[in-house]
């Protein structure tokens, strides 16, 4: 047999040290011949082992199953092909990339199957929480006169007056240790001690932990049990991550995007990291602070500088598949500033809102217009929504007939201040309340889909019937509410901390918000939560 010509790897294995010695080309060819033996990727499965997470869901979420295959020695078996599939249909879709969808009642097995082999994980599907007739909450329009009430203590309960929900401060007086049950130091409460955002989830997906962002002098996120609210452990996020969001149905997890644009799943608990997209040729990307997930986790949209000349962009990212969307160059369409790049409910679009001179204009000049493009091609829908905010504040939901919409205040008329629902098909609007002045939006509560929970300012008497209180409002136009209780916030003076920025749990029976709570200036801001489920009993 001539060298450099194929040979058994078994030859290889015989050969002594002194013949490799004594016959150097035949050892290299050896050597060479080795390395391209079959490695455990070729090796046939032996066993597959599926893993959802989230073991119960809720009729119409969604969570996402994972394979894990290995061989006869064990050795995981990376880049094989998976089918999947539901022992139950009708209770439980699987895409072909393994996102499971809750329809019905039932206990469905996901089924993974690869070279012959499967593996099944058990699912609940569980119906969704009381509506808001069987939980007791007020639902009527009347106006109230908020009672004046003094602020809780630290991780003190009381009932709201006027409408029935637990109130719970769950952050403590500026200058006092953050202390953990077992007696840890974690640093001390500040003046601003918060969560983040309106759209930006509080809660993990299974409720087990608060993430408070905004805990001034601390310099990592602070989490807390998302039941007791005592404080277990900080975080800083990793190198070269700003933000984070997090997974709407997998536990302990955030989703965050570097500033070349990488997203990666990152465990807070344990602080293990999974890439998920890569691009490259790009510097500052982020969420642009209001952005988040897809409703299945499926999507996010990024905005980020193209290096090669400069632009602002932004793209839809596939964390299932790593696609990357076309880049929308928001200067060559009219946009001067995206303040706001979001992708929506489904992720279909990618909406941007911002600076678009010719658009509708407030407050010395300033606009909060907003363009819709279609994420798969970074085509101009042709839906221009150029009238000053309208809407403003928004956050992504899906109406009751399917669509995705954008749902927040309108700052124009011929609705000021009422709440709206603005499809992204086609721009229509749709009133969901019957009066105040309304100010955040939040459609975080993935496990109780058809709501959005939004904060009404004070706004003194011209507004009426809300103020200073959180709404749940219904998402089919009939302008069904729910309240869940007065902010206490009325003196926020502008402050940007002071500004409740109210965000509902997953199962939508829990409200957290930000509050000086009547104080005379507008510091110290704590936190708390507006919990409605001793009503839902």
């Amino acid at each position: 047999m001539p060298f450099g010509a194929d040979r058994p790897a078994s030859v290889c294995r015989a050969m002594s040290w002194p013949m490799i010695l004594l016959v150097l080309q035949l050892a290299n060819a050896c050597n060479s011949d080795s390395a391209r033996r079959p490695t455990a990727p070729d090796s046939a499965v032996a066993t597959v082992s599926v893993q959802l997470s989230a073991a119960a869901l809720v009729i119409g979420a969604t969570t996402q199953a994972m394979a894990t295959l290995r061989d006869g020695a064990g050795m995981v078996l990376p880049g094989r092909a998976v089918s999947w599939s539901s022992s139950e249909p009708a209770s439980a879709s699987v895409s072909a990339d393994g996102v499971v969808t809750a329809l019905a009642l039932g206990t469905p097995s996901i089924v993974a199957t690869s070279d012959g082999k499967s593996g099944t994980a058990a699912l609940t599907v569980v119906p969704p929480p009381a509506s808001g007739a069987q939980c007791r909450l007020v639902t009527d329009n009347l106006q109230r006169d908020e009672p004046a009430t003094p602020r809780p203590g630290y991780l003190e309960r009381v009932a709201d007056p006027l409408y029935g929900t637990t109130i719970t401060r769950i952050t403590g007086d500026p200058g006092t240790p953050i202390t953990t049950e077992s007696g840890q130091s974690l640093g001390q409460w500040s003046q601003v001690n918060t969560h983040n955002y309106s759209k930006d989830p509080a809660w993990s997906a299974d409720q087990s932990l608060v993430a408070l962002k905004r805990v001034s002098g601390l310099g990592a996120v602070l989490f807390l049990d998302g039941q007791t609210y005592r404080p277990l452990f900080t975080r800083r996020y990793p190198a070269g991550t700003a933000e984070g969001r997090w997974h709407p149905s997998m536990s302990d997890q955030m989703v965050i995007i570097g500033s070349t644009g990488t997203i990666r799943r990152w465990n807070v608990r344990t602080g293990a990291l999974a890439t998920l997209f890569t691009a490259s040729g790009y510097s500052a990307a982020d969420y642009s602070v209001e952005g988040d997930l897809s409703t299945d986790a499926r999507y996010v949209a990024i905005r980020a500088t193209r290096v090669a000349d400069g632009k602002r962009v932004g793209f839809r990212a596939d964390l299932v598949s790593g696609a990357k969307g076309p880049d929308i160059d928001f200067a060559a369409n009219g946009i001067t500033d995206p303040d706001v790049v979001s992708v929506s409910a489904n992720g279909t679009y990618v909406v941007v809102t911002g600076q678009i001179p010719g658009a509708g204009t407030c407050c010395g000049g300033v606009t909060d217009a907003t363009k819709v493009f279609a994420a798969a091609t970074g085509a101009f829908t042709g839906q221009y929504f150029s009238e000053y905010g309208r809407p403003s504040h928004y956050d992504h939901a899906v109406d009751a007939s399917g669509n995705e919409v954008i749902v927040g205040v309108s700052k124009s008329a011929p609705n000021e201040g009422r709440v709206i629902m603005r499809r992204l098909v086609d721009g229509v609007v749709t009133v969901l309340d019957q009066g105040g002045y309304a100010a955040h939006t939040s459609a975080r509560n993935t496990g109780r889909p058809g709501w959005a929970y939004v904060t009404h300012s004070y706004n003194g008497p011209n507004w009426p019937p809300y103020r200073d209180e959180i709404l749940a409002v219904k998402l089919d136009g009939s302008q069904t509410i729910e309240r869940y209780g007065n902010m206490h916030s009325m003196n926020s003076g502008g402050d940007y901390d002071a500004e409740p920025h109210a965000v509902p749990a997953p199962d939508g029976r829990r409200v957290i918000f930000a509050s000086a709570w009547e104080a005379a200036g507008v510091r110290p801001v704590h936190t708390y939560v507006a919990d409605a489920r001793p009503l839902c009993r």
